[in-house]
């Protein structure tokens, strides 16, 4: 991996999941699977969603992995700028991730999951003190979620953190 001298050593490797929408959530994650920040933003539109995949892709710096959830033809343009990037992808539907970390229980429906997503970030925004608001919105939750998913399944985390599932 050729190391940009001027980017911090906590930016280079690792993966930025991305709960993708026209609101959409992400979260950046280190080479160890930790977060380092996570945030959501309403795009509004299709066309300024696509202007500001550039940003998100160029704030997370050096990542290795991209891990998104959603699908049409927001997903198809994140897919396209991973590939411009050279970024292995990672793409999940929102019940296979979920099947991955919730109990049974937590998945009944879409309001209890999305509830249970928000507990679950929650406990790794006290445990891993990232920069971004100590609270979530639901998109920016399921993106941290899906980040941890994404995190064992390239061997960045071998188990899911210690007390974020209650």
């Amino acid at each position: 991996m050729n190391l940009n001298r001027n980017m911090k050593p906590e930016l280079v490797g690792g993966l930025l999941a991305v709960d993708v929408g026209l609101s959409t959530g992400f979260a950046r994650f280190d080479g160890r699977g930790r977060l380092l920040w996570h945030g959501s933003h309403n795009f509004g539109s299709a066309a300024r969603h696509k202007r500001g995949i550039f940003h998100l892709t160029e704030r997370a710096g050096a990542v290795d992995w991209l891990a998104l959830e959603g699908g049409g033809p927001l997903l198809r343009h994140w897919d396209n700028e991973a590939r411009g990037l050279g970024l292995q992808t990672l793409i999940y539907s929102a019940e296979e991730w979920r099947e991955v970390l919730f109990p049974a229980r937590e998945r009944v429906d879409a309001e209890r999951a999305k509830g249970f997503a928000r507990q679950v970030a929650q406990r790794l925004i006290v445990r891993d003190n990232p920069s971004g608001p100590r609270d979530t919105q639901f998109d920016a939750a399921e993106a941290i979620c899906l980040g941890v998913v994404a995190c064992l399944e390239v061997g960045l985390l071998q188990d899911a953190p210690a007390g974020i599932l209650g």
